[in-house]
């Protein structure tokens, strides 16, 4: 699918999400604008910043350019380093993302690399995992809590101007089933969808 017409799919989906997780994304939203910073951060932690923490980067930055919010700007880490999953790859470059055929061949998928993730002809993002002190990462940030593992067990995080915990099932325990591509790509939906309608209070 291209990605222009899928973000046109999440956007005119928003009735899929249920009225108790509007509120908090509308939450969210709220403590975004609270914040009186020129430039403000998101840094998406999830345990093993493989999965979902990386997605919700990628549609968040997303959601920022669609609503036009250059003040904003997206980051991912994990509590440990890892590397981003093929299987999330493979869900973004079904949505209309790509990336080089390098990044999915199977003897390097144990690799932290850093991955190039084009989109909307010119744009790109570099993607890999890394730890919450990552000197790659923003001194000061929102800190998005996307895992429960990782919410409980981060109990605190320097330079974090506010935590916010808002969590996703983990696509991982898909891995290996005849349900595993369509799982990453609900899950990719959901987090995407989430992220435009929670940016699209602020425009």
């Amino acid at each position: 699918m291209e990605l222009k017409k899928e973000i046109d799919l999440l956007q005119s989906s928003v009735d899929l999400i249920s009225e108790d997780r509007k509120k908090v994304l509308q939450n969210l939203a709220k403590e975004i604008q609270l914040i009186q910073e020129e430039k403000l951060n998101l840094v998406f932690v999830c345990t093993h910043n493989s999965r979902r923490s990386h997605l919700a980067q990628i549609w968040w930055q997303i959601a920022v350019e669609e609503f036009n919010l250059s003040h904003l700007q997206t980051f991912s880490a994990g509590t440990e380093a890892t590397r981003i999953h093929q299987n999330t790859l493979k869900a973004l470059i079904h949505q209309g993302f790509s990336v080089e055929e390098k990044y999915l061949n199977e003897s390097l998928s144990e690799e932290n690399q850093k991955v190039d993730l084009n989109y909307l002809a010119t744009k790109r993002l570099t993607c890999f995992s890394k730890t919450i002190n990552d000197k790659s990462l923003p001194e000061k940030f929102i800190a998005v809590m996307t895992c429960d593992h990782a919410d409980e067990n981060c109990p605190f995080i320097p330079n974090a101007l506010k935590r916010f915990s808002l969590t996703y099932e983990d696509p991982k325990s898909s891995d290996g089933t005849p349900e595993m591509q369509a799982t990453y790509l609900e899950r990719s939906r959901q987090i995407g969808r989430e992220a435009l309608y929670a940016l699209s209070l602020l425009k």
